[in-house]
């Protein structure tokens, strides 16, 4: 796992500067290699930084060379079926130099072109220099796992793994979208393709990128989607058996490295069917991690603890007692470059740094579970509207005139009665509805935010699909992708931890979505074909549990600095620069989201307060 970065001044030349610059923003990600190579008359520069998990010798040193130097590659990521691409590759005549699975995507382009990305199995973000064809060309996962940000004003196009990269160039337009501050508001993290930067993007999952030198923009193609379908197995017990077939196969291609792999083990399913399933296939013991609060309500290291001792797992825990201040805020906001709220983050980060304490450079996780099986609760909450749709309007008004259910998710779900299916999914989801959002922002702000502050989930919103499936499929390019993978990938990057998620595997993802959601869900069992197939390995205590999810109790960290973080929002530069309204911004207490609402708010101040703090550098390479 590493840092790439690269840059392209398309009027210009000079020396290495820039690209070194950029390269050293990311060290932490790959604190075992650097490397640059640059094209000074073309104005080109590509950087790296490595974290080296496979072929651990210096021939896996980048950026680079193909073998007739026409092109360079600076990679991040791992591609689990890279040996089976080689033996291709070479009964086609290629020669290689190295064992790295670099070196097999570099010929992979040579041999097939933009199209090579569809044969990965694997997480990967990747840029390769084409200087037979002075052209630049990104490629990105299928899913989102490594993130990739670039930046185009039509002179310039540079392109990292974190945005803060790109910043470190002088010439980059660093104008802030105000519009994405609205959409940050609604779901907690800025929405793709958008960035908290006008001309910054994120190249979306299942894409590519390519800039040839005679063209006056980037050109984006989709190369992968996912395609739900009822076409594959149509039994019960066949759905069960393939899926743990691909379960255990996913597992076993994660697994590939030249150094120990571990895993982050919350006690909930996805990570316990992970280790028991890691477990099964490693001769010796599996190294387990997870963290734990000081509230009932969150701590799940019991169960961790539990999986860990039935698979004989040498395991470590930790307990975050969150103290918010200034500090962690600007910890959370360097590691993610833009406003970012899912307050999980602090403890991913810390289990990361736990994990690297003890010298693991590469876990598993259960990432990904909940989106693939139908796992949240939100679901079944939002099938149920049916039955509140049925109800007769006049014992509705009843209901809620008795202000019996004024609290319940009865009472909300009688007064969203009127919103379209999408606006009530949106509901269950968003942090700051609109109008609470139209007294928080400035009318400037307002004014430049999408007219449908609903445009994101408008996008993966198939009403062609059955009701669980379009949920899932909207979560799956939604959500997982711009919450939850980018938060696993900044909290253990920043301690340079690679975490490799096998429920995401493409192949496992195609064959789960091919089989009828009836044998897929059901509202009395969510995620009943990943428990039946899990119960090879699990018992029924911890198949049938509660679930709780990754979330931690920021209520409850904030609660003594309740005064602290509303002096800290009411006069900062949010509120002076004109991005917050006039008016006091009041959250009330009594209000289940006020916790995730004033964190959101003081990590959007905490990022304005550090738009001045970064010196970039010339741009010219």
């Amino acid at each position: 796992m590493c840092g790439i970065t690269g840059l392209w001044d398309r009027t210009g030349t000079g020396d290495a500067s820039a690209v070194i610059a950029m390269r050293d923003a990311l060290s932490h990600r790959g604190p075992d290699d650097a490397g640059v190579e640059t094209w000074p008359e073309h104005g080109v520069g590509l950087g790296h930084t490595r974290l080296a998990i496979l072929d651990l010798s210096p021939m896996g040193h980048q950026p680079m060379y193909s073998h007739d130097s026409s092109l360079c590659i600076t990679y991040n990521g791992e591609v689990y079926n890279f040996k089976e691409i080689r033996r291709e590759l070479e009964q086609l005549g290629y020669k290689f130099r190295s064992e790295s699975d670099t070196e097999v995507l570099l010929q992979a382009y040579q041999e097939w072109g933009e199209a090579s990305a569809c044969r990965f199995r694997g997480m990967f973000a990747y840029a390769i220099w084409d200087a037979y064809r002075r052209q630049m060309v990104l490629f990105r996962d299928r899913v989102g796992i490594k993130p990739l940000y670039y930046y185009w004003d039509g002179r310039t196009f540079a392109f990292a793994s974190e945005i803060k990269a790109i910043l470190a160039l002088q010439a980059v337009n660093r104008e802030p979208d105000v519009g994405a501050m609205s959409d940050y508001l609604t779901y907690l993290y800025i929405p793709a393709p958008k960035s908290a930067y006008k001309f910054i993007k994120k190249l979306l999952p299942g894409h590519t990128l390519s800039l040839p030198h005679d063209q006056g923009s980037p050109i984006l193609r989709r190369y992968w989607r996912l395609e739900p379908s009822e076409s594959g197995i149509q039994n019960r017990t066949d759905a069960i058996h393939a899926v743990r077939d691909e379960l255990k196969s996913a597992v076993q291609a994660h697994l590939v490295s030249d150094v120990p792999v571990g895993v982050l083990l919350s006690g909930g399913i996805d990570s316990s069917t992970v280790t028991a399933v890691m477990s099964d296939q490693l001769s010796d013991p599996v190294h387990s991690f997870s963290v734990g609060f000081n509230s009932q309500l969150h701590d799940e290291t019991e169960y961790a603890r539990e999986v860990a001792e039935m698979f004989g797992a040498s395991h470590t825990e930790k307990i975050v007692d969150g103290d918010i201040a200034e500090d962690i805020l600007d910890q959370t906001v360097r590691m993610y470059d833009e406003p970012y709220a899912d307050s999980s983050a602090i403890p991913t980060h810390q289990v990361s740094a736990l994990v690297r304490s003890q010298g693991v450079k590469v876990v598993l996780s259960g990432d990904g579970g909940d989106e693939v099986f139908g796992g949240y609760a939100r679901y079944r909450t939002w099938l149920n509207r049916r039955l509140i749709d049925r109800t007769p309007l006049s014992l509705r008004r009843t209901i809620l005139r008795s202000g019996m259910v004024s609290d319940s998710l009865l009472g909300r779900s009688i007064r969203q009665a009127r919103l379209d299916p999408l606006q009530r999914y949106a509901s269950y989801v968003e942090l700051f509805t609109r109008d609470e959002k139209s007294r928080i922002i400035s009318p400037d702000v307002s004014g430049q935010a999408e007219d449908d502050p609903y445009w994101y989930f408008r996008q993966h919103w198939r009403p062609d699909l059955d009701s669980v499936t379009r949920l899932q499929y909207l979560d799956f390019n939604t959500y997982l992708p711009d919450d939850i993978l980018t938060k696993v990938d900044r909290a253990s990057m920043a301690v340079a931890l690679e975490v490799r998620p096998p429920l995401l595997d493409h192949i496992l993802i195609e064959k789960v979505f091919s089989i009828p959601s009836r044998l897929r869900w059901s509202a009395t069992n969510q995620k009943g074909l990943l428990k039946d197939a899990a119960r090879q390995w699990l018992p029924d205590s911890i198949l049938n549990r509660p679930k709780r999810g990754f979330s931690s109790p920021i209520a409850n960290w904030l609660g003594p600095n309740k005064d602290w973080a509303f002096d800290y929002i009411a006069h900062g530069e949010a509120r002076k620069s004109g991005l917050l309204g006039p008016g006091s911004v009041t959250i009330d207490p009594m209000d289940g989201a006020w916790g995730p609402k004033i964190w959101a708010l003081l990590v959007l101040e905490t990022w304005m307060r550090r738009q001045s703090s970064v010196t970039p550098v010339n741009p010219r390479i």
